[in-house]
């Protein structure tokens, strides 16, 4: 179960900046579940449980929540390393194995990104919106994502992590 952040919003802001050199440390589960379920996770589920009533902590249009969260394990502690899809309804990393954390890092532009312990990606489902707000949803889409970053940077910042969105 996700731990509690105890600190104090306006430092969180005041101290959130973007890292270009990470810890050499790898990553526990605790600390990515905790960054995970704090940035995307189910905060609230209704009696009910149903996907709709589900409510993440980041608005998003129609309550249709068309993005999925991927990790990218690159220096994993107890978590072994490798890419893993975020099941946010069950809070659980499910591991992928058609792909490598490898060809993901090869894709990497920049040096100080391979450094990191792991990568967070986002994708846009679209058929959970193209139905209700047709193009529009690519807008909606985008604007949902830029939510759940500043989710990462604050969540990050709180837990002590440097964080880079890319």
């Amino acid at each position: 179960s996700p731990r509690r952040l105890e600190t104090n919003l306006s430092d969180v802001i005041f101290n959130r900046k973007t890292e270009r050199n990470f810890s050499e440390d790898p990553i526990d589960s605790r600390t990515v579940g905790d960054l995970l379920f704090w940035s995307v996770g189910p905060i609230h589920k209704s009696e009910q449980d149903s996907e709709s009533m589900c409510r993440r902590p980041y608005p998003s249009g129609g309550g249709l929540y068309p993005s999925e969260t991927y990790v990218a394990v690159f220096r994993g502690g107890d978590i072994g390393n490798g890419v893993y899809h975020y099941n946010f309804r069950d809070h659980v990393l499910e591991k992928l194995f058609w792909i490598s954390e490898e060809k993901i890092k090869n894709v990497l532009t920049y040096k100080f990104s391979k450094d990191a312990a792991g990568l967070i990606m986002l994708s846009f489902v679209r058929e959970r919106m193209f139905s209700k707000y047709g193009n529009f949803s690519y807008k909606l889409g985008l604007l949902e994502g830029g939510h759940i970053g500043q989710n990462f940077y604050l969540v990050g910042t709180a837990l002590g992590l440097g964080v880079l969105a890319l």
